[in-house]
């Protein structure tokens, strides 16, 4: 059981570490706003895609 605590969490640790590093590639090389996308801003910062229309 220790061996499976152990191995889930450096993975858990690889993953998070993946994950701000793609941040990190969207935001500084891509520059396609996707952080500025998923912060939420009221009705100016809401993705159009859910956003119910009348």
């Amino acid at each position: 059981m220790q061996n499976i605590h152990h191995w889930n969490a450096w993975l858990i640790v690889t993953i998070a570490t993946g994950h701000g590093m793609a941040a990190i590639f969207h935001q500084v090389i891509l520059k396609d706003e996707v952080l500025g996308r998923m912060l939420l801003r009221g009705d100016q910062g809401a993705n159009s895609l859910f956003i119910q229309k009348p």
